[in-house]
């Protein structure tokens, strides 16, 4: 009775706060590729970013909705709002892309993908979005890359407040809240967040709606103690989501949680420590019995230390080493199925990040050790190149892999005896401005994916088995545009998602889509356009439907009444585009909301 994660693709509009991020003269710091601070130009690697005024001018409300469009990135879900949804980053598979809440993994142990669907963008101060292979830091499920959203952080110093209000179609209302304050080394940020709406069918044939309610929290406290900075982050998420099973209305209660305690050294003037101990869980709890009379649910509790070192050894030279302890326990019970189950894992990575002149290169290696299977390594190799003043060149190969996850090693079909999924991946990429105003920006990668877990035999005998491979080769290109008050960004997304053991195209991938982000900012008020284009999709390994190209169009308006006081308006498939994500699931009609923000400093 508890739903699986159906792949669903769907490729919307860039958000043109990624123009600004990457057309911007100074380019910005990020962490999340090399787990220390750097400029976005020295990582040899493909980054997308997007700041808290992005976030707040897409008017979003998930975080599928934000992310739809980015280069590389298909999103999908399984009707309206708070319905499963799929990230597939460069056509890799749906539970292939790491997700980090403030640097702490947040993908279950369990059935199904990572709930992004519960986290309100308005909770959310920043989003590191890495391309390619990363398990060599960060371990299981950065094959396809890594998302990481860092949450609110209060300003420099002072205090400061925020209320938004938003209502809409299908009786949508969001409310956020918070406050923040910096008073010398003590800093303290909190947000609440209330989030509801009707919904519509989720299928097809359904005539009844699938509605959802959220309600979620959100702080960081951070104190210096001379050369130490101790800090704690909590993420807190709970809810309903209603969703539709053969034909009946049925609904499960969700909650989600991330709490950390960290504390950051300068244990010398070159070597600096990062300890941070935390607790993620991710609960589903069916609110109907199937037809043996059981609630189902899944339980994902994981507890992980993380120690990282970053010394700087010689100019020009970051080595990076540290130590994860990872202790997941895994329940579920599904249609008869239950399994209760805890598994422990180590791992030591270590990194040396050079920059020096025209040169930037990091060389990684991770081995991590787990009793289901023992142990793995995976390795990263990255090279950048300053040719001259307006280009950039880069290349990069790794490794990577995804362990098996409770259900696959316990659940219905469950076999004890998996080895992980595994991935190799190359990627070439140029970068080059065109004068101060524009660039143009070109990468192609491949990738090859083996040991892929499918449930094999006859059903319900059969069980599950490393038996697949697939591979995907794909370029991006994109253009950014920066001058004045407008903005533009054009980018086509091409790929060719293979299924090689069945020799067929990988569900619910688009082999090409396209992007086009307008927007114009005056000192009143903002406006931006975006178009987003999907080619033909096969829906699903069980059947020979083709899902239909489809082209959307998206608007945003905000007006700024005051200093402190903006009306927003969004409205969502402009010309009322009927189209399919996923074969008998409902997608939105056009639907308008409107919003009122208050911020006082």
């Amino acid at each position: 009775m508890l739903r699986n994660a159906l792949p669903v693709s769907c490729l919307a509009a860039c958000l043109v706060g990624t123009v600004t991020a990457e057309t911007a003269s100074l380019p910005p710091i990020v962490i999340t590729a090399s787990r220390t601070a750097t400029t976005l130009d020295r990582v040899p690697a493909s980054i997308a970013v997007i700041e808290r005024e992005d976030i707040a001018q897409s008017q979003t409300n998930d975080i599928g909705e934000l992310l739809r469009g980015l280069p590389g990135i298909d999103i999908g879900r399984n009707g309206g709002p708070g319905q499963v949804t799929s990230l597939f980053l460069r056509g890799a598979e749906s539970d292939h892309t790491l997700i980090l809440l403030d640097g702490v993994p947040i993908n279950p142990g369990t059935i199904g993908n990572t709930a992004i669907q519960n986290i309100d963008p308005r909770l959310v101060e920043r989003v590191e979005i890495v391309r390619g292979p990363l398990s060599s830091l960060y371990g299981s499920a950065a094959i396809g890359g890594v998302v990481n959203l860092i949450t609110r952080e209060p300003a420099a110093q002072g205090e400061s407040g925020h209320v938004e209000i938003q209502a809409g179609s299908y009786d949508t209302v969001n409310i956020n809240a918070g406050v923040a304050m910096a008073n010398g080394p003590t800093n303290l940020a909190v947000s609440l967040s209330h989030q509801e709406s009707r919904g519509y069918p989720a299928q097809t044939g359904d005539t009844f709606d699938s509605g959802y309610e959220n309600n979620s929290i959100q702080a960081r406290f951070g104190q210096r103690l001379g050369r130490h900075k101790l800090r704690l982050n909590a993420f807190v998420t709970r809810g309903t989501t209603a969703y539709s099973a053969f034909g009946a209305p049925l609904d499960q209660d969700f909650d989600n949680s991330v709490i950390s305690l960290g504390l950051d050294s300068a244990l010398r003037d070159n070597w600096d420590s990062r300890l941070t101990i935390s607790r993620s869980t991710d609960f589903i709890d069916q609110n109907q019995a199937n037809f043996l009379g059981d609630l189902d649910y899944t339980r994902s509790t994981r507890q992980r230390l993380d120690w990282q070192n970053d010394y700087r050894w010689m100019p020009g030279n970051v080595l990076i080493g540290g130590v994860t302890l990872e202790r997941e326990n895994t329940r579920a019970l599904s249609y008869g199925t239950g399994f209760d189950e805890d598994r422990d894992n180590q791992a030591v990575y270590v990194q040396n990040q050079y920059v020096n002149g025209p040169h930037s290169a990091v060389v990684a290696l991770r081995w991590s050790h787990y009793e289901d299977f023992g142990d793995h390594p995976t390795w990263n190799l990255g090279y950048g190149y300053q040719v001259d003043a307006a280009t950039r060149l880069h290349a990069s190969l790794g490794t990577a892999y995804r362990a098996p996850s409770g259900t696959d090693l316990y659940g219905f079909g469950g076999n004890p005896d998996l080895d992980p999924e595994t991935s190799r991946s190359i990627e070439l990429g140029i970068r080059r401005e065109l004068g101060q105003h524009a660039s143009v920006a070109a990468t192609g990668y491949h990738t090859e994916i083996d040991n892929l877990i499918v449930y094999t035999g006859t059903f319900p005998t059969g069980r599950n088995e490393n038996v697949e491979q697939s591979s995907i080769t794909g370029v991006e290109l994109a253009y950014d545009y920066l001058r004045g008050p407008w903005r533009l960004h054009a980018g086509i997304d091409w790929k060719e998602p293979r299924d090689d053991t069945n020799d067929t195209w990988l569900p619910r991938r688009a082999r090409i889509a396209g992007t086009f982000a307008l927007g114009y900012r005056h000192s009143d008020w903002d406006a931006n356009l975006e178009i987003l284009h999907q080619g033909d999709r096969r829906d699903s390994l069980f059947n020979n439907v083709e899902l239909s190209a489809y082209t959307l169009t998206n608007t945003t308006l905000r007006w700024h009444l005051s200093a402190d006081t903006t009306l927003e308006g969004r409205i969502e498939n402009l010309f009322d585009t009927d189209y399919e994500l996923a074969g008998g699931y409902n997608t939105p009609d056009r639907s308008i909301y409107l919003g009122l923000r208050i911020d006082s400093d």
